[in-house]
């Protein structure tokens, strides 16, 4: 039986969800999962406090899931943290051979909480992997007392669900908030409701939020963490001056290669034995003889490109231009390392990245070189905020 703060006086409705909740969690204790309440960052996917008032949602159900049917929708800055995944989380779940924590999804599969751990299981087992799931029910309410619950209305209903998303990371061992994630989440928040619930019950619509109210909204947020106010300061001037809206995407063979498709480029596939994932031979086995070019998968960082197409020199030329075109030809699936969250910005990092091909290309030319890289598929990068759809640049 579960424990927690509300009244054991439940009116019948609740008790019915209860007792729903009581036997989802027996199924996952089952399996060898462990017991959300038993955890005081996850149980507030379940229970929590804002504004002087404690809020109920239910589980309906358990269930494992196919992480390819699941949806992220994230309150951090980035969707996914990928080397705290690969580094650190996925090797945890490897050694107990599963999630112990079922992740908390909604009924349309929207993950509320446990996004880095589907993505790790994901990273272990492949794109076909089932993870257990705790499926919530779409009702929220407010526990007035006495055994007593009000419906929460589902327009007021979606900045709590989002509260709740925020607080079910307080601390270690969850992966932990960067400045750039709490910018994210009031910005979010700020979004479906200017007043955060009632925190702000006094600000006037369409203003600008004020360092004191900014105050205000943080000590109810994260009333343990991001205490000093240098920092308050750096996450403030974020939430004012940057896009914190617009959240950065992962990228991995995964969404390189469902890019590749919509942009109808046929790459060379390698499948994994063990994890059956799929990905892209490397650079000088990728030839495309549908687009007559060979195809690379790289980011703007260091000098990867430009010593990749350097191989070329020492192989037989025959092998890399089969169709006899007297010139090779590279298309470039890019992406940008440590991406900037507004799309302007982002932009250029993008164009400064086509200017060095191009001046490579004017290098390789000069030297008598047949090879040129001709197209550039910039990955999107960013979601949410706006609008960053893949693109192809054609190169001088």
């Amino acid at each position: 039986m579960t424990t927690n703060i509300i009244s054991n006086n439940v009116i019948p409705i609740h008790q019915a969800l209860k007792n729903a909740e009581d036997e989802a969690i027996a199924e996952a204790l089952a399996h060898g999962h462990h017991d959300p309440w038993s955890d005081p960052g996850i149980s507030k996917s379940l229970e929590f406090e804002w504004n002087g008032k404690i809020f109920r949602r239910y589980i309906a159900k358990f269930e494992c899931i196919s992480v390819s049917r699941l949806q992220y929708n994230q309150v951090r800055k980035e969707v996914i943290c990928n080397a705290y995944c690969i580094d650190e989380l996925a090797p945890l779940i490897k050694k107990d051979g599963r999630i112990n924590n079922p992740i908390m999804i909604t009924q349309l599969n929207v993950i509320m909480h446990g996004h880095n751990r589907a993505y790790s299981a994901q990273h272990i087992w492949g794109s076909t992997v089932k993870v257990p799931a705790f499926i919530l029910s779409p009702e929220l309410y407010e526990v007035v007392g006495g055994g007593k619950y009000v419906l929460v209305p589902p327009a007021r209903a979606k900045s709590l669900y989002k509260i709740s998303s925020i607080k079910v990371n307080p601390k270690a061992p969850n992966k932990g908030y960067t400045m750039e994630c709490v910018a994210t989440q009031i910005k979010q928040l700020e979004a479906i409701d200017p007043t955060f619930e009632g925190v702000l019950s006094t600000r006037k619509p369409a203003t600008l939020l004020d360092r004191k109210d900014f105050d205000k909204v943080m000590d109810d947020l994260h009333p343990m963490q991001f205490l000093l106010k240098a920092i308050r300061t750096k996450i403030y001037n974020k939430v004012i001056k940057g896009n914190p809206l617009n959240q950065i995407k992962i990228i991995d063979e995964a969404v390189i290669l469902s890019s590749m498709n919509k942009a109808g480029w046929n790459p060379q596939i390698k499948i994994s034995k063990k994890s059956q994932s799929r990905s892209c031979r490397p650079f000088l086995e990728n030839y495309d003889a549908r687009n007559k070019m060979l195809i690379m998968v790289m980011n703007n960082e260091g000098r990867d490109f430009e010593r990749s197409i350097e191989k070329i020199f020492y192989t037989k030329k025959k092998d890399l231009d089969p169709d006899g075109y007297g010139i090779i030809e590279v298309g470039l699936a890019a992406h940008i390392k440590n991406p900037k969250d507004s799309f302007v910005e982002l932009q250029k990092q993008r164009d400064a990245f086509e200017a060095r091909i191009e001046e490579y290309n004017n290098v390789l030319a000069l030297h008598g070189r047949n090879i040129k890289i001709t197209k550039v598929l910039f990955l999107s990068q960013l979601t949410q905020g706006v609008s960053d759809p893949d693109t192809i640049r054609l190169i001088k």
